[in-house]
Order: C-alpha cells, then sequence, then structure tokens
C-alpha cells in the first residue's frame, strides 16, 4: 500500500515539473526579444552625435544662403546661424492663398522699393531650383497647384511693402523673365518681418547687388531691357576662417551594423579590393582602396504606378532612412538632384557638407567619392534603393587649428572674373565656400578648409573655385 502512493506521488510530482517546465519556457519565449531585435541589440554603437541627425525633411532642402534686405543695407545669414533657422522656420509656416496668384511685370521703381526700402529675405539656391524642391519649403504641396509658375526659379523674395504695409512673396525666373506674385494667406501672421529685425547681422558683411547683363533694373534708364539676375557680393574684403578639421573614418563592421539585420555576415573580397556583403534583398559594396560604399536595397515588390511622392515625402523618407543609423555626420543640404524615368521617376539626391557655413568642395581626383557629398536615390520599402557615401567623415569636434583669412571683395573679385574670363552673364550663382584639401600630419590624416569663392556657370556641372590670390 504504502509502495502505490508512494508511485502516485512519484507520478503527480513529475506531472508537476513537467507542467512547471512548460510554463517557465513559454515565458522565456514571450519575453525573449525577436531574432531581428537581438540582432539590432548587438549592433555598434553609433558615432556621430545628434546634432544634424533630428532635422527634419525638409530642412535637407534649405537654401544655401539668405539674403537679409533691409532699408539702407544688405547682408546675409547662413545655415548654421540662428537667425537662418529662425526665418527658415517663418518661411516653412507661410501659408499662400490661391486667390492672390498672379504675374507681375516689375518696373524699375518697384525693384528700387525692394532694393533699398523693403524689409525682405531672399532665397539663394546654388542653382535655379524647381516648383518641387520649393514645395519643402512651404506647409502643404500649394505650388504644384500653380501652373503659372516657371519650370526653373532662381530666386524667392518674400518682402513687406513699405507702402501698404502688406506682405507679398515673388517667385521669380532670371532666365525666363517671369515674376509671380502670391500673398500670405494671413496677413497679421507671416512673421517673417519679425524674424529679418530679430536677426543679428552686425557681424554679417555688407553686401552690394551687381547685376550680371551690367544693367541696374532700379535704373529707369533700363526699363526697357530685360531685367538682370543679381548678384550679391561684400562690399569690401570678405573675412572667413580657415579651420583645419580631424579626417575619421567609419569602420565597415559598424556600418554593416548600422545597415543589417545580422552584423555577423561574412564578405565575398573581389580581386580590386572590393567587399561585398549580402543580406536578404540589401547588397553592401565596401571598396577597400578608395575608401567608400555602395549600398543597394533590391525592392522585388513592385509599386504601384499610381502611388507619386512629391519631393516633400522623398526627402522626409530619405532621411528617415539616414537617422535611423545616425547616419549624418554634419550638417548636409540638398545640392542637386536627377530624375531617372523608368516606371515611374526616381530621384537621386546629391547632399553636400557644411563647415561653419559654408559649402565644402573636396580637392583631388574628380570622380571619386568623397566626404563633402552624399548621394541617396529614393524608392524601396526601407526608404532608399541607393546609397553612396565615402567611409572618411570630417570630425565633428572643433577645429585643429583655425586662422582668419580674406576672400577678394566685390571690386577685386570682379577683376579676377575678367582674367578668367568668365563673363558675369554666365553666371548662375556665386558664394563663399571651402575648397578642401587633405593633408597628412605626424601620421594624422586632416582636411584644410581653404576659403574659396564658387562661381557657378549656366550649364556647368563644376563650379569654378577662385581662391584668395
Amino acid at each position: 500500500m504504502k509502495t502505490k502512493w508512494f508511485e502516485h506521488m512519484k507520478t503527480a510530482a513529475l506531472v508537476i515539473l513537467v507542467s512547471i517546465s512548460f510554463v517557465l519556457t513559454g515565458l522565456l519565449w514571450y519575453s525573449s526579444p525577436s531574432y531581428e531585435e537581438k540582432k539590432f541589440a548587438r549592433g555598434p554603437e553609433y558615432i556621430f552625435s545628434e546634432k544634424f541627425n533630428k532635422k527634419a525633411g525638409h530642412q535637407l532642402a534649405s537654401p544655401y544662403q539668405m539674403i537679409i534686405h533691409e532699408p539702407g543695407k544688405t547682408t546675409w545669414t547662413l545655415p548654421e546661424d540662428e537667425s537662418y533657422h529662425n526665418i527658415l522656420k517663418t518661411v516653412k509656416e507661410t501659408i499662400l492663398d490661391a486667390g492672390t496668384v498672379t504675374s507681375v511685370s516689375p518696373k524699375p521703381e518697384d525693384w528700387h522699393k525692394l532694393f533699398t526700402r523693403a524689409t525682405g529675405v531672399e532665397l539663394q539656391f546654388p542653382r535655379d531650383v524647381t516648383v518641387p524642391e520649393l514645395d519643402a519649403f512651404f506647409s502643404s504641396d500649394a505650388l504644384r497647384e500653380y501652373p503659372q509658375l516657371p519650370k526653373k526659379i532662381s530666386r524667392v523674395w518674400f518682402f513687406r511693402d513699405p507702402g501698404n504695409g502688406q506682405d507679398f512673396i515673388w517667385f521669380i525666373s532670371d532666365q525666363k523673365q517671369q515674376v509671380i506674385q502670391v500673398q500670405p494667406e494671413s496677413q497679421n501672421d507671416t512673421g517673417f518681418t519679425e524674424a529679418i529685425a530679430q536677426a543679428d547681422t552686425q557681424d554679417q558683411p555688407a553686401l552690394v547687388p551687381v547685376p550680371v547683363n551690367g544693367k541696374n533694373p532700379a535704373d529707369p534708364a533700363n526699363s526697357s531691357q530685360p531685367f538682370s539676375r543679381v548678384l550679391y557680393l561684400p562690399a569690401e574684403p570678405l573675412q572667413i576662417n580657415q579651420p583645419v578639421y580631424a579626417l575619421d573614418n567609419i569602420d565597415i563592421e559598424n556600418m554593416k551594423g548600422w545597415l543589417f539585420l545580422d552584423p555577423d555576415i561574412e564578405p565575398i573580397i573581389y580581386k580590386n579590393n572590393e567587399y561585398l556583403y549580402t543580406y536578404d534583398e540589401q547588397v553592401l559594396t565596401y571598396n577597400k582602396q578608395g575608401n567608400f560604399m555602395i549600398y543597394k536595397y533590391n525592392d522585388t515588390g513592385n509599386r504601384d504606378e499610381s502611388e507619386t511622392l512629391t519631393m516633400t515625402e522623398e526627402l522626409s523618407q530619405i532621411n528617415d532612412f539616414v537617422q535611423r543609423h545616425r547616419g549624418w555626420p554634419g550638417n548636409y543640404l540638398l545640392d542637386k538632384f536627377d530624375v531617372e524615368e523608368n516606371n515611374f521617376p526616381q530621384y537621386t539626391y546629391t547632399f553636400r557638407l557644411f563647415k561653419q557655413g559654408y559649402p565644402v568642395y573636396w580637392g583631388g581626383k574628380s570622380g571619386h567619392v568623397t566626404p563633402d557629398q552624399i548621394q541617396l536615390q529614393s524608392g524601396g520599402r526601407n526608404g532608399a534603393s541607393k546609397y553612396i557615401r565615402s567611409m572618411y567623415y570630417l570630425s565633428e569636434d572643433q577645429p585643429i587649428e583655425s586662422t582668419v583669412q580674406h576672400l577678394p571683395g566685390k571690386e577685386q573679385l570682379l577683376q579676377i572674373l575678367a582674367q578668367k574670363k568668365i563673363n558675369l552673364a554666365s553666371i548662375e550663382h556665386i558664394f563663399p565656400g571651402y575648397h578642401a584639401q587633405p593633408q597628412t600630419i605626424k601620421g594624422k590624416k586632416q582636411v584644410n578648409l581653404k576659403p574659396v569663392w564658387v562661381v557657378i556657370t549656366q550649364g556647368s556641372q563644376t563650379p569654378t573655385l577662385i581662391p584668395s590670390p
């Protein structure tokens, strides 16, 4: 009898233990992270700060300069100035009144008022821009609803009429000789004149408008002439820093860990010093000799041909993609985009690095993938179908050293342009920038950023860089 009860007790204990085992296993499965989550958790620590990885998509398409007009003074504000971002925020929040769209033919007195009496701001891009690019600055895709707008726009001028106190926006095509005028929806809420008034422009250079055809549009004698494209040049030599930054490097293992769910994949190594990593629909090629990478996302899902994204939406998706691996190592702004027509339009966006408020252009052989640019192609379910970048990047720390240099002012710069036989009428835009020159000091890679005037001529893909004489 005792033996029988003992056997029953053993059986009951075994059942209880098995049940507890199932419960504990279930709890373990439930509480453990998924395979993908575990792989993500094993990824490397991010090496870039969040400073430039918190920007909204529309900020990537910001202008290279904003020309500030105040009665008696014209100057600029640059992408790393606080006033620049205050004005940009106001511009973004401006809602256009569709009922006020009209074509205007400015007279000399209108130009005179804008240049000398009206408070306003001009958005200056590296080249004439399209309507989709400008759409990023407004709270909705308003500009696409205006067929009156020219295909290419040279400048956008926000101003307050000193006569009646009303706010206006001019979309100007210097090439097509068109000016489309729009008014904000709420006259009392625009706030851009207040943002201009709050801008600290004391240390900014006084600028002189220079018409490229030599004929001032504000001069009554030129009333029968086409209005000219205008360059803004400093009256005096421009004081600008020449910093030297450390040149750091992204390890391919870090990049692999950021982009792939499985950081343990091994590469296929080719003879030309290229490493190929593949994971599902992702392909990462690393060129060791050139120290750059090309990432492709081969989306096997067919995109609906009726699905058309605005540039604002595409920029947002691309920005989200880069920010997911905190991939902006500095301040990058949209330099240009190219359209590829297949079953649906596909855009390739090229972003340019800014340091201390000025765009950076790399020295050395052309055609190489260098740290001054990052290129992404839209499409794909993950936000980008192609991603090209150098693995080098300029340190986010303070420069190793910095000296003060001077770029030529208006008169000397015009003389240099004439000596180089660069016709003013061929210039689309001109602005200060940096010519990046890599160097190695005591075994450490550095980049010397030499100040230059960047001259963009019509039809040219390569800018002319003019240093101090």
